[in-house]
């Protein structure tokens, strides 16, 4: 019977319908949206540059939300209003949203009006600071400074202001300083220094012993700093010591495993262009510590980390090395003894048969009688020396040895019938 799709017509439909599905999927591009900060900071510009590479793929259409920073953050992830979100590493979740991976440092920029008389964040009891939007990461983190040094939340001011306008604010003297967690070269902050209205403060001094590695002790996940000097043109006129936290891209807990480890790819082998067009210092994640993480690792993520660390041969490759250098010597040795041990063998050979063929020669001329019989005797015992050998494992039987067994048998019957010729005629 012919096939044909005349014949069943429903199959064919099912069939079309298949590929278009198929066709589509294939297509079809995956919508992400992921949560950032206010559009003047660096999450935003991180987040920016994070949608462009991922959609450079053709495989996602993601969408970038500008907000109010790590808190609010987290909870669009937590009300499914967003996928994907930059957080700082001092934030923390009970739920499962889980970290994709490591993005930038930030870092805590403190500055003052430059004709205050504010030296130290010591001085900042009795004036008006501000640290940052209410229940913001970046005021969890400032108010966390502050505590440390025994300021409470009555000597500072909550400022629900953009991030720029904090600045300005400080410029116009509204309020006597402020503290920011942002990029280590933030245009904002720059442009603000580089005025000469304002000044950096720092947190005490750096090296052993010193404040910021007391609060590195205290929070493991702030880590000490030095803003350099002349970072901004002429300012500032020496280092500044402050702390610096890890921001994270984390996501919704039930994230496709493929897209997880997808993203994890992406930031690894595009972190050069997304650290130049953001204007952060993406951490190049070649030493990544999943511990250093305030939220669980992606399984997703976790594989493509995983596919990076040493295998087996990689870990032991010296050692490897080492055994296998150690194996050829010890083969170019064996191979040396065995070469020794056959021209030894060789030479044994061509003494056995430079004897038999010394007899053989003798016999180009008539022999007496007695002399037959010891020529005899000599090949005879040629052969037991030979065999002797053998025994002792001095000589191989091979092709050799067997072609000098057949050469003293052929002068043995040569020499029996000269002996037997030479009897008949003594009688």
């Amino acid at each position: 019977m012919i096939f044909t799709f005349r014949r069943y017509p429903l199959l064919l439909a099912a069939l079309l319908l298949c590929l278009a599905t198929v066709s589509c999927g294939k297509n079809a591009s995956e919508k992400l949206t992921i949560a950032t900060g206010s559009k003047s900071g660096s999450f935003y510009k991180a987040g920016q540059s994070l949608a462009r590479v991922m959609n450079a793929t053709g495989r996602y259409d993601v969408s970038v939300l500008a907000g109010e920073g790590s808190v609010q953050n987290l909870k669009l992830i937590q009300e499914g209003k967003a996928d994907l979100a930059i957080i700082q590493g001092d934030v923390f979740s009970s739920g499962n949203e889980r970290s994709v991976t490591q993005l930038f440092r930030e870092v805590l920029h403190i500055l003052v009006r430059s004709d205050s008389g504010v030296e130290s964040i010591d001085d900042f009891k009795g004036h008006k600071v501000c640290i940052g939007s209410s229940g913001s990461g970046m005021a969890r983190t400032n108010g966390r400074v502050l505590a440390h040094f025994g300021i409470g939340p009555d000597s500072y001011t909550l400022c629900d202001t953009p991030f720029t306008e904090s600045i300005n604010m400080l410029s116009d003297g509204k309020v006597d300083a402020i503290m920011l967690v942002t990029g280590v070269f933030s245009p904002a902050v720059g442009k603000a220094v580089r005025s000469g209205d304002v000044r950096y403060v720092s947190i005490g001094d750096s090296g052993p012993g010193s404040e910021t590695e007391s609060l590195s002790i205290r929070y493991p996940y702030y880590k000490p700093f030095q803003i350099p000097k002349r970072l901004f043109g002429e300012r500032p006129t020496k280092p500044v010591s402050t702390i610096s936290v890890q921001t994270t891209l984390i996501s919704k807990g039930d994230l496709p495993e493929d897209i997880a480890y997808e993203l994890a790819r992406l930031v690894y082998h595009n972190w050069g262009s997304i650290s130049l067009e953001s204007g952060v210092n993406v951490i190049s994640n070649d030493n990544l510590n999943p511990g250093a993480f305030s939220l669980p690792l992606h399984e997703g993520a976790a594989g493509f980390f995983d596919r990076r660390h040493p295998g087996f041969l990689e870990r032991y490759a010296e050692v490897i090395a080492l055994c296998l250098t150690a194996l050829t010597g010890l083969v170019s040795l064996l191979i040396a003894f065995v070469r020794i041990m056959r021209r030894r063998s060789k030479n044994l050979l061509d003494n056995f048969f430079s004897r038999v063929n010394d007899i053989y020669g003798t016999l180009s001329v008539d022999r007496g009688l007695d002399e037959l019989r010891d020529l005899r005797r000599r090949v005879f015992q040629i052969r037991s020396d030979a065999f002797s050998k053998l025994i002792e494992e001095k000589l191989e039987a091979d092709e050799s040895f067997r072609i000098l067994q057949d050469e003293i048998g052929q002068v043995l019957r040569e020499l029996d019938r000269r002996i037997r010729s030479e009897g008949k005629d003594a009688k």
